[in-house]
């Protein structure tokens, strides 16, 4: 029996996960767990497309010459790749001041976008508010989720996931691969997981994670 997560039409789209088994799910979060754990993150995308930027999107502007101090410049360059970065780029007044890559990274290699979502959300909520799709930010996240409506997640508004003082459990790793922690990371299914199995940790509003 094949079976569908709420959303899952939408997520088709990022991950193929509509045609997938409980079975099969089950193989692939397993495989990506594994991928995980070895710290193979790339290898956690199970399809990849080269997408193309904006056509006329210009270079980023070099500075012929750094505007900031050089033994600051190298300082903060050491402490980057001391603390095991993979790239050190500094931009100020409108122009690239210094980029340095570390650890055989080159521009062109691909990395986990991981915290990039993060703004990527905020200018996707902002049109939705523009649109008229999301009334405020104090909206209660249960006029989206409607199994959470009635309950204390339920209660958690817009504002609150902004400012990442949603309630829920905070996103760690583990060396277990039945956590919850990784699953609604890691699993073709994360929007079930998260709405259903996820736990609320603190009042919505209440704690910082």
């Amino acid at each position: 029996m094949r079976r569908q997560a709420a959303g899952c039409a939408l997520l088709a789209l990022l991950s193929g996960c509509a045609d997938l088994s409980d079975q099969e799910a089950e193989a692939l979060y397993q495989r990506r767990f594994a991928h995980y754990k070895a710290g193979e993150m790339t290898a956690l995308y199970d399809v990849m497309e080269p997408v193309a930027g904006a056509p006329t999107a210009p270079p980023l502007a070099q500075a012929a010459r750094t505007s900031i101090a050089g033994d600051a410049l190298s300082a903060a360059r050491a402490y980057a790749q001391r603390n095991s970065s993979t790239a050190f780029l500094v931009w100020q007044g409108g122009q690239l001041q210094d980029q340095t890559y570390f650890m055989g990274t080159l521009r062109s290699t691909l990395l986990n976008a991981l915290s990039l979502a993060k703004p990527l959300a905020v200018l996707a909520i902002g049109r939705a508010m523009a649109l008229g799709t999301i009334a405020s930010l104090d909206q209660k996240v249960g006029d989206f989720i409607s199994e959470w409506r009635g309950t204390a997640k339920g209660a958690m508004t817009i504002d609150n996931l902004l400012h990442m003082q949603s309630g829920l459990q905070a996103q760690d790793f583990s060396m277990d691969p039945a956590s919850v922690t990784n699953r609604v990371y890691l699993s073709p299914f994360h929007d079930r997981v998260l709405i259903q199995d996820y736990p609320l940790t603190d009042p919505p509003g209440t704690r910082f994670a």
